[in-house]
């Protein structure tokens, strides 16, 4: 199991299109991939769920990912939240 703390720096949080690219981005793997905020865990892979967690600007959210591509999958997702394409 691989983990990434990310600070999200948007300014508009993350909402629906940015969940639907990182959802996208996560389907790409084999491995499964969750996001927790505030307490709560959802399933990196289904947009509602990101959604659901009412990422704010400003937030820190964990990456968890596990399986065969785990490390892969981490770095592309931390990279892709902290990239200007996050927006």
């Amino acid at each position: 199991m691989q983990k990434a703390k990310v600070k999200i720096k948007s300014k508009l949080g993350i909402h629906a299109r940015t969940a639907f690219a990182f959802a996208e981005k996560g389907c790409l793997f084999k491995s499964d991939i969750s996001v927790s905020s505030d307490g709560r865990k959802v399933d990196g892979k289904e947009v509602l769920d990101i959604l659901s967690l009412a990422i704010m600007p400003g937030a820190s959210i964990l990456i968890e990912t596990s399986g065969p591509d785990e490390v892969e999958a981490l770095c592309s997702l931390t990279g892709f939240l902290r990239s200007d394409n996050a927006d």
